[in-house]
């Protein structure tokens, strides 16, 4: 296996592409390349204990290279203070093992028994020195999933994604079954 794992990786290359511009290409020995079918499975196995550090208090889901933290508190104090340590312990891993946090990628959501209440101190963490805010929603395994937990926002979105497609096969339908003359 080491063998195969060494083969997959040899001769690895990139280009880079911007304004329709394509770079010459270019070794580079980190990373696993994109669309290999090993990839998802070599990220799998170096991440596998990301979470060992992370505090008892924080649950955690992990789906590829997508992570989730979770926490609950009866104060926002409380709360943050717990996603935050476990933030710095997971970006410690992070850093150790040569990963980077994207702050842009991060996203924040608060859900809570009274969803309209505005609070004084907003649940908030940093990455970086970059403040994450609570947003209304976030996408998490291609599910719109929204502060008020009524999955509105999701069926919004398949019902739009799926309109055209509806109306194609309508269209094909009606083709179809009218009479050439």
């Amino acid at each position: 296996m080491k063998k195969h794992l060494k083969q997959h990786h040899k001769n690895t290359t990139a280009t880079i592409e911007i304004e329709n511009t394509l770079s010459r290409s270019f070794n580079h020995n980190s990373g696993t390349p994109q669309g290999s079918p090993l990839s998802p499975l070599l990220y799998i196995i170096y991440t596998t204990n990301s979470m060992n550090g992370i505090p008892q208090h924080t649950e955690h889901g992990l789906f590829a290279d997508d992570t989730a933290l979770w926490a609950s508190s009866n104060t926002i104090a409380s709360l943050s203070s717990r996603l935050q340590e476990s933030i710095d312990e997971f970006q410690s891993w992070c850093k150790s093992w040569k990963l980077k946090l994207q702050p842009t990628k991060i996203e924040l959501i608060h859900f809570t028994i009274q969803p309209r209440r505005k609070f004084k101190n907003p649940l908030s963490v940093k990455i970086d020195d970059i403040v994450i805010k609570s947003s209304n929603s976030t996408r998490y395994l291609g599910i719109i999933i929204d502060k008020m937990l009524n999955w509105r926002n999701h069926l919004h979105h398949i019902e739009s994604k799926i309109a055209g497609r509806i109306s194609l096969l309508c269209f094909l339908n009606r083709a179809a079954y009218e009479p050439n003359d």
